[in-house]
């Protein structure tokens, strides 16, 4: 379901038929209230909504009912008011429900607009002449809340929780459908998540993001029998460089260096940043040391070409390690650390700059993590 992107306020006079329930002879809106309140069982993080406004429609109407009660008992004269309590319950009804931030809509069998508060209008950028009759769709499962997109209050776009039920209207058969604007808060957890798994300089996945796709793609190359290579690079020198140009300046060629593994690399491989000038990369696919040559060859060329940071033409070397899955282990964290220890081997060879993981590099791995662990004990 597509909502037309036209803003609009429509008119609420609809609505008084939601009490007509109240007359012993009429009671399709009574359907309409006592069927909501089943939307409710499919649970879901706004589930709260739906009985809320069901129970506030259902107060007023109790409220109006026992008004018109008391009414008839005291007789015309002894009421206290010139107005019919049951135009007046009718006119708060209609209020509330125009007031209501949440989105009221009413639509037949066929799934269009039967009625429609102005929170509904103004979600989906109807405007008032063209939203009664309006196309809305029929709900795939009624009882179900899903999303949808919606035009937003400004035009901007938006995202809707949308609740269904089935519903009568008229004594003919109809949904009631609930609107929930949830664009902030769906806004606000897209936030938390790129604070949790991006890193907050180059934008590339984090340490935690790139272990949780190297085990799902792990997985997938299992089922489909593929392989893939781990790739590990640093930047040669980088502390010289920070040191010499300041750290906004390394700030900003670690920005550059994560643009060109993206742009050297298909979307569908991830590239991300571990930490420090530190960048790991999944090619999936590759799984032959003649495939990741060609991979690091391609890396290193993309490295070798001029940088211009803050108008100054610059150039760096890197150092790049490559560990094949299923070739040398079927295991995340050895692959991670056989790419790591191809990496330093390749560093120690300034010419190649390039090296895919060979039995015995591990040796040096583990003594070059004693080394660091003697170190910091000294």
């Amino acid at each position: 379901m597509q909502p037309r992107s036209e803003k609009a306020v429509v008119p609420v006079a609809a609505c008084a038929s939601m009490l007509a329930w109240l007359s012993p002879t009429a009671a399709a809106a009574q359907n309409i209230l006592v069927s909501s309140a089943g939307a409710t069982a499919a649970g879901g993080l706004f589930g709260w909504h739906l009985p809320m406004l069901v129970g506030v429609f259902l107060a007023v109407a109790l409220v109006a009912r026992r008004a018109v009660a008391g009414a008839h008992d005291r007789g015309p004269r002894d009421c206290g008011c010139s107005e019919d309590p049951l135009q007046i319950a009718q006119s708060n009804l209609e209020l509330l429900v125009a007031e209501n931030s949440a989105g009221v809509l009413v639509l037949d069998a066929n799934g269009a607009i039967l009625f429609g508060n102005p929170s509904a209008a103004r979600l989906l950028g109807i405007a008032p002449e063209r939203l009664l009759g309006a196309p809305f769709g029929i709900p795939l499962a009624p009882d179900v809340h899903t999303e949808i997109e919606i035009a937003g209050e400004r035009g901007e776009g938006g995202i809707a929780e949308l609740i269904v039920s089935e519903s009568v209207w008229l004594k003919e058969k109809a949904y009631l459908a609930l609107l929930f604007d949830i664009t902030e808060r769906k806004a606000s957890e897209q936030r938390m998540q790129q604070l949790a798994f991006a890193d907050p300089l180059t934008q590339l996945p984090n340490r935690n993001l790139f272990l949780n796709r190297l085990s799902h793609t792990l997985r997938l190359a299992q089922r489909q029998r593929q392989g893939f290579a781990v790739v590990f690079m640093d930047i040669d020198r980088f502390k010289l460089i920070n040191d010499t140009f300041g750290h906004a300046f390394g700030d900003m060629l670690l920005c550059e260096v994560a643009d060109r593994l993206k742009g050297a690399l298909r979307a569908s491989d991830t590239v991300a940043r571990l930490g420090g000038d530190e960048f790991t990369a999944i090619v999936y696919g590759v799984d032959t040391e003649e495939a990741a040559n060609v991979v690091g060859a391609k890396l290193r060329a993309a490295m070798r070409e001029p940088m211009w940071i803050e108008d100054e033409e610059f150039y760096i070397n890197v150092s790049i390690g490559v560990a094949l899955y299923p070739l040398h282990s079927e295991n995340p964290d050895a692959l991670l650390r056989y790419a790591d220890s191809a990496m330093y081997d390749a560093k120690r060879n300034s010419e190649a700059g390039l090296r895919v993981y060979a039995e015995g590099l591990s040796v040096v791995k583990m003594g070059r993590m004693r080394l660091r662990g003697d170190q910091r004990g000294a």
